[in-house]
């Protein structure tokens, strides 16, 4: 009886479950989490005076990868682009292959034209007409280098795969469709890219600016990045808007919030320029939230320190 009564209960709940599911707003198949591996990966740099960058392209699909790198500033206007060949490195022995690997010095991109600014690069595998595809074999990561210190830090890069869209009007307890075939062309409308949209980004813990390098020579920095993908034949982004509210407390528990930030683009920020003047003189910690997006939009946050020649930085994880 117990167990009749627990199965009539479970098929009441599904559907409501359902139902709720099907009430969000938020881009049909955004994820709130980056892959570490995947058919895009997206890296952040810096090329201003006193920094530069390196990225790390892996390929750890079974054959050779025409990869596109779009590197967009700020404001995502003017891209600059520059298409790299990845190897394979198949497995022996019934073991996988460590992937082939590319090394750009973004910082050295300067003298081909490339903007001295902050920005994120686009990595995308292509195929012979410059069309971005489904490939499964992208990872890599960043390092950003700060000369005016002598310090570095890393993190990453947020990877994303294609998807085929879900059905119109369909609900998550949906069948999922297939995943596109290796090779599919990402064409934004029969074959997508699947935005990033956390609801929420953790700092958990940050330090007293005032004991740190200062913040006009990277001393803290909160970098948003957020951006829309741009349907047509070949890989295209721009700047959208996200408002992320947030509520800073202190190591003593006193709260400095909630208030919120409005970005679009790639804004390098830092503690002081985001919650105010009153947070100087403690450590503390932010929780960052955003209500979630209908456009096919991408948002995240990052966050370094630097004191001495001692760095940090990360993505900042969803709670």
């Amino acid at each position: 009886m117990r167990v009749a009564r627990a199965v009539a209960l479970a098929a009441m709940l599904f559907p409501a479950l359902c139902t709720v599911a099907r009430a969000q707003t938020a881009f049909p198949g955004a994820t709130g989490r980056p892959n570490n591996r995947g058919d895009q990966v997206i890296f952040y740099y810096d090329v201003r005076d006193g920094f530069t960058s390196f990225v790390s392209i892996r390929n750890e699909a079974a054959s050779e990868l025409r990869v596109e790198l779009v590197f967009y500033g700020p404001q995502f206007t003017a891209p600059f682009s520059q298409t790299v060949t990845v190897p394979a490195t198949p497995g022996t022995n019934g073991l996988p292959g460590t992937g082939g690997l590319a090394l750009i010095d973004v910082g050295a991109l300067r003298t081909s034209g490339l903007a001295a600014t902050p920005g994120v690069v686009i990595a995308t595998a292509v195929n012979e007409m410059g069309q971005p595809i489904v490939s499964r074999g992208l990872a890599g990561n960043f390092t950003v280098a700060n000369v005016a210190t002598g310090s570095a830090w890393g993190s990453p890069g947020a990877a994303r795969s294609a998807i085929h869209p879900p059905t119109p009007g369909a609900d998550a307890c949906a069948p999922k469709q297939p995943n596109p075939t290796l090779g599919s062309v990402i064409d934004g409308s029969t074959v997508l890219l699947t935005p990033i949209q956390p609801a929420n980004a953790d700092l958990t813990a940050f330090y007293d600016p005032a004991t740190l390098a200062p913040a006009a020579l990277g001393g803290n920095q909160l970098i948003f990045v957020s951006f829309v993908d741009v349907p047509g034949p070949t890989y295209a982004a721009a700047a959208a808007p996200t408002q992320w509210n947030f509520e800073a407390i202190r190591n003593t528990g006193a709260s400095l919030g909630p208030e919120h930030v409005d970005v679009s683009g790639v804004v390098v920020s830092d503690l002081v320029s985001v919650i105010g003047p009153g947070i100087s003189g403690s450590s503390g910690a932010m929780l960052f939230s955003a209500d979630p997006s209908p456009a096919p939009l991408t948002r995240l946050i990052f966050f370094t320190e630097t004191l001495g020649t001692f760095s940090t930085g990360y993505l900042l994880p969803r709670r």
